[in-house]
């Protein structure tokens, strides 16, 4: 597992210096955007510059949505459409936990950004191996997946309909 992840929520007013500063870590592989709606953000031009940099510099930039339903439809309105562009990878209807450990997981395979954000879009539904028993249960209200940590082994489940805390 690699933890050189970060989340930037999104807000209207978000300033591009401040967006700067959390990408510009140097221990940071991947940030989860969390966007609103179905995956919108900010369209200034400080911001999308600062967002096409971090891409430049091989920073993966995952969009989320922060709706508690719904998901991430990247490109449908013109405010998502430069994420589109510069390769920010769409999160689907993960939800930013899923999208943080699912990161954790790939980075600590050791691939690179690009495999990455290819596997980002593939669904695992398999028992993984886990060097660390960790006992916990994580699920989004919307998600399709159950992510389960037991006996040092993490367990990806696909769940029909809604889950609930």
């Amino acid at each position: 597992m690699d933890d050189g992840i970060g989340v930037i929520r999104l807000f209207p007013g978000i300033r591009a210096s401040w967006v700067n500063a959390l990408l510009s870590d140097t221990g940071l592989k991947a940030a989860v955007l969390t966007t609103f709606g179905s995956g919108n953000g900010p369209t200034d031009k400080e911001f999308l510059e600062v967002l096409r940099e971090a891409r430049q510099r091989g920073i993966i930039l995952v969009n989320v949505t922060q709706c508690v339903g719904g998901r991430v439809d990247q490109g449908r309105y013109e405010t998502s459409r430069a994420f589109a562009e510069m390769g920010v990878v769409s999160g689907m209807d993960m939800t930013t936990e899923a999208a943080i450990t699912k990161l954790m997981f790939l980075l600590g395979q050791k691939m690179g950004p690009e495999e990455v954000m290819r596997a980002m879009g593939k669904r695992y539904v398999a028992k993984l191996p886990f060097s660390k028993a960790w006992p916990c249960y994580i699920r989004g209200p919307h998600s399709r997946m159950r992510i389960i940590w037991r006996s040092g082994r993490v367990v990806l489940r696909r769940t029909p309909g809604k889950c609930v805390y």
